[in-house]
């Protein structure tokens, strides 16, 4: 189970309850199936079945759904001229390896729809419908010591998306998307240094597509994809302090208390991209490792005076 709210102080809330459930031992193979559901502000159904097979069972087959709704703000000339409510839908099968036990490889191919809305903005703006489908090809890595509060350890993903007409989608485009968070320590203190870039190779109109930016951890200060475009950067540096240690007792948890920095932004066109452009977020934020799972408190600040608070149980934020 997870809680998450987000308040701007200015008038915009967002608030999502999410859950999981994980069947596992379906079969004398192995098969899983787990499916993720989001109520709220940003909704969310996501099903995949996850059968093993092969030698060791490190190969994998994994059809499965994905249905979404979020907001979209819309940018022209670097001013935000709308918002938009897109709600999308898709079908795809996935096969992989496991890479030992520290991640895994995967190729997919998916196909579905969508539409988005004007939320805020010039009513008269029609509703507009689209398609996706396409493959794309990841690799994802994870040596962390442990999944909350990691105090060892790297995470990382790179994936290649290939936007098909020939599988339904609107546009033919390429897209490349990297990250990296590694994390260490020096005594009860622990450091997290992370990139992450997202391109788009041909040209790139669809909002539907773009890489978001905002949020807790990713621009602090900034609504949850309160800026999107084909191009975006991220780099972040993040630092906690532990207090205390787990107990037997039901509230004597371990209490971190950390900070940090943030420097992104996102670029209509990759000429365009400029460290010299990139937008500084940051945060303050308490956290407590509960029974419950991680528990954030955080503030966050922003260039041109955006502020957010954030309040989350559940998985570690990303």
């Amino acid at each position: 189970m997870g809680v998450s709210l987000q308040d701007d102080f200015d008038g915009s809330t967002a608030f999502n309850l999410a859950a999981r459930l994980t069947r596992t031992g379906l079969n004398r193979h192995g098969a899983e199936w787990r499916t993720d559901v989001q109520l709220g502000t940003d909704l969310l159904l996501q099903s995949e079945f996850y059968q093993p097979f092969g030698n060791g069972l490190k190969y994998f087959v994994a059809p499965r759904l994905e249905w979404q709704q979020n907001n979209q703000n819309v940018f022209v000339d670097d001013q935000d001229i709308a918002q938009l409510r897109t709600a999308e839908g898709e079908f795809g099968v996935d096969v992989g390896a496991e890479l030992g036990y520290i991640g895994e490889f995967r190729l997919g191919a998916y196909s579905g729809h969508g539409k988005s809305r004007i939320k805020i903005g010039d009513p008269l703006i029609p509703d507009n419908r689209f398609d996706i489908g396409g493959v794309f090809a990841q690799v994802q890595i994870d040596t962390y010591d442990e999944s909350r509060f990691p105090r060892s350890g790297l995470g990382a993903r790179l994936r290649w998306d290939s936007s098909l007409t020939s599988l339904g989608a609107d546009q033919s485009y390429d897209k490349l998307a990297m990250e990296a968070l590694v994390a260490w320590s020096r005594g009860q203190n622990t450091f997290n240094a992370g990139v992450s870039y997202a391109t788009t190779f041909d040209d790139n109109d669809l909002f539907h597509e773009f890489t978001p930016l905002g949020g807790f951890l990713r621009l602090s200060g900034y609504d949850v994809g309160q800026i999107s475009g084909p191009h975006a950067a991220l780099g972040r540096f993040i630092y906690y302090r532990q207090f205390g240690e787990s107990s037997n007792g039901l509230f004597e948890v371990p209490v971190y208390l950390g900070a940090s920095a943030e420097y992104g932004n996102v670029w209509q066109d990759r000429g365009d991209v400029d460290l010299g452009g990139m937008l500084f977020g940051g945060s303050l934020f308490a956290a407590f490792d509960t029974y419950l799972g991680a528990v954030y408190f955080a503030a966050g600040f922003a260039e041109g005076g955006e502020q957010a608070f954030y309040f989350s149980i559940g998985s570690r934020p990303r």
